[in-house]
């Protein structure tokens, strides 16, 4: 499988596995043994707090303007922007795609 990203693209995907495990460890050790695992809308609810995450760090990466030292013909400095993509797309909206797949996850297990 190829993960096409550009910058911190990345994020995308490390954030919502993160989050599961994050999740994972502390509902087993509160809940007891295999409670995230035998709860599966509990996965659907973190990837929905995973994609509020990518969103917002997404905005706050891709809104980031660096500029550039060069003095251009018209003495104005231009504006050059580092883009964070995964999969072709801005990083904040992969949280779309998240909260589709969660989405459809609980529709999966409801028939």
């Amino acid at each position: 499988m190829i993960i096409a990203y550009r910058g911190l693209g990345l994020l995308g995907i490390g954030i919502p596995c993160i989050t599961s495990l994050i999740a994972q460890l502390i509902l087993d050790s509160i809940f007891g043994e295999d409670y995230y695992s035998n709860h599966p809308v509990v996965h659907s609810f973190v990837l929905v707090i995973a994609a509020a995450i990518i969103w917002i760090v997404g905005i706050r990466l891709n809104s980031d303007p660096n500029q550039l030292s060069i003095p251009t013909q018209t003495g104005q400095q231009p504006e050059v922007r580092k883009k964070h993509m995964i999969f072709w797309m801005p990083l904040q909206y992969f949280s779309i795609v998240i909260v589709a797949l969660s989405i459809y996850y609980v529709l999966e297990l409801s028939i």
